[in-house]
């Protein structure tokens, strides 16, 4: 006819299968988003996720990566991946990212015969960030934090942290930012009254605001960098308030050797009550490296799901109480603690 609609559609192909199709999958390190300095330790390994879509077996297959666009890297990956197997390719020649600064990292495959290019490229950006690693304990309570709007309006609030904590960007890397508050937040039937630290309308803390259809958002908020030598027993405490009928979810990430590890305790998921809870995470298996601490929060499907944060630490974890009991004369037991810490508070 003389008159028609046209509907874009992004290049590709799809449900097709070929003789030969090799896709570049993923590109795992270095990890998109912010790296701290410390983590970007020289040299850095490029570690890139290959997979076999066609029906054939396929061999010898060169892959390539550069930097900044810079010297491109070549090599091969001289195995057999059959239909619809993966390999993690690591490259022998590692990366230069010691520059604080945004650093764009390209990887592509280039297979002899391959019938599909569209899958065979990807690039990532990863943001350098300066400073020194920090020995433990860290302690953070928020208390020197300027407080950020209270304005219910998702992820065009922008808000700056402190002593090293990071909020993702939104629109890029994750939805909305963790704020900084104190006293109740805008809602009723979420969120707290008062901080963990002081239990005061006066202390401060970070939250997540809900309102205005701000569901199912996902904030990221990355702790400085950690380091864990010459340390015995490290563990990772937080508290958390999780009450309201809408609420969310919160997992709790570490990154180490440059690699992040999900879900390092169990997510905490749905309404937690009207309190402040403790959570916990055991850090011995990264005892000897530096570390960086990952919270991903997400709303729910509701305004009641203000997720938020208090007294993040992460310190040598106290040894069992030592007891000294000496015998009573009616049998029972006169007893005396000379150790003892108790991580449900600062002290």
């Amino acid at each position: 006819g003389r008159r028609a609609n046209a509907v874009y559609k992004a290049p590709g192909i799809a449900n097709c299968p070929m003789l030969y199709d090799v896709e570049l999958k993923q590109i795992l390190t270095p990890a998109a988003g912010n790296l701290q300095a410390c983590m970007a330790n020289n040299p850095y390994d490029v570690s890139v996720v290959i997979e076999n879509r066609g029906i054939n077996p396929v061999s010898n297959i060169p892959i390539s990566y550069q930097v900044n666009g810079g010297a491109i890297i070549t090599e091969t990956y001289s195995g057999t991946l059959n239909q619809n197997q993966t390999f993690t390719f690591t490259f022998a020649a590692q990366a230069t990212l010691n520059i604080p600064g945004n650093i764009s990292i390209l990887a592509w495959t280039d297979y002899p015969g391959d019938m599909n290019v569209y899958n065979d490229t990807l690039s990532q950006s990863t943001n350098i960030v300066g400073g020194a690693a920090l020995s433990i304990p860290v302690i953070e309570d928020f208390q020197s934090f300027t407080n950020c709007a209270v304005t219910t309006n998702c992820g065009a609030t922008i808000c700056s942290l402190s002593n090293g904590w990071i909020n993702a960007a939104n629109g890029t890397e994750d939805d909305i930012d963790w704020r900084t508050h104190n006293g109740a937040t805008a809602s009723a039937g979420t969120g707290p009254t008062t901080d963990h630290t002081l239990g005061t309308t006066a202390g401060k803390y970070i939250y997540l605001e809900a309102s205005n259809n701000c569901n199912n958002q996902t904030a990221i908020l990355t702790s400085p960098c950690m380091d864990l030598t010459g340390v015995v027993n490290p563990q990772l405490t937080f508290w958390y308030h999780m009450w309201g009928t809408n609420m969310g979810s919160l997992s709790v990430d570490i990154m180490a050797n440059g690699v992040w590890n999900n879900n390092v305790t169990p997510t905490i998921s749905g309404n937690q009550g009207n309190q402040w809870n403790l959570g916990s995470v055991n850090l011995v298996p990264y005892i000897g490296q530096n570390i960086v601490v990952r919270f991903r929060g997400i709303t729910g499907n509701g305004f009641e799901s203000d997720i938020s944060l208090d007294d993040i630490n992460i310190v040598e974890s106290a040894a069992p109480p030592i007891a000294n009991f000496t015998a009573s004369a009616n049998n029972g037991c006169v007893g005396k603690i000379v150790q003892f810490t108790d991580l449900s508070t600062n002290n």
